[in-house]
């Protein structure tokens, strides 16, 4: 029955909207959103974004925070096409605290959710890698490698580096460009140059 109810949930009508997609765009309460999230948690990138639909179409902050705390790598994309202010603000300041890595801050804004929880355990462990994949400013990486400029070019349990992460993660070229540059510096042990590009390091010193 439940794996039924979930085929239903992923069908696509002729627009290519999924069920889930009308449920959110039509408004529908959030509790009946947070039914369908919880029997099939994937469905939420099934066709269009849930996240992006419910900016788009929906004014209530309720359905935003269910959505963004099981979507937080959307939220740049639901920033872009949200217009109702509340929803704007909301989405301002979960994306502020997602692209700095600070999780708790997102935690307090949304709730919990087994998505967070566990990628505030990820940042925690590879800060860097976090903030290559999801700033989305120069400066909102620069602290982070000055304050951890020894995991700069670590990798991740799937041996994946900081730079990997940008490039396949990061639409900001700026930031890739960024972070090749600075991880070009940290291989060289061009500490001058990481220097130039981040300000004072812990290698600094070293000098």
């Amino acid at each position: 029955m439940a794996q039924a109810a979930i085929e239903e949930m992923r069908d696509e009508n002729e627009e290519g909207r999924t069920a889930f997609g009308t449920v959110v765009a039509e408004c529908a309460p959030v509790e009946l959103l947070k039914s369908m999230v919880e029997l099939d948690g994937e469905i939420m990138y099934v066709g269009h974004s849930g996240l992006q639909l419910a900016a788009m179409h929906r004014s209530d902050t309720a359905a935003i925070k269910l959505l963004a705390r099981d979507d937080p790598g959307g939220l740049q994309d639901a920033l872009e096409v949200a217009e109702v202010a509340a929803v704007v603000s909301l989405l301002r300041k979960c994306l502020a605290s997602w692209e700095r890595g600070e999780v708790g801050g997102l935690i307090e804004l949304c709730g919990e959710s087994e998505v967070l929880l566990g990628h505030k355990e990820f940042v925690e462990k590879y800060p860097v890698h976090h903030a290559a994949g999801w700033a989305g400013d120069v400066e909102v990486i620069k602290p982070v490698i000055k304050a951890h400029a020894a995991k700069l070019v670590a990798e991740d349990e799937d041996s994946d580096t900081p730079l990997d992460y940008a490039v396949a993660l990061n639409v900001n070229q700026e930031v890739v460009a960024f972070m090749d540059e600075a991880d070009c510096a940290f291989l060289n042990s061009d500490i001058f140059g990481l220097i130039r590009l981040c300000g004072k390091t812990p290698y600094e010193k070293e000098v």
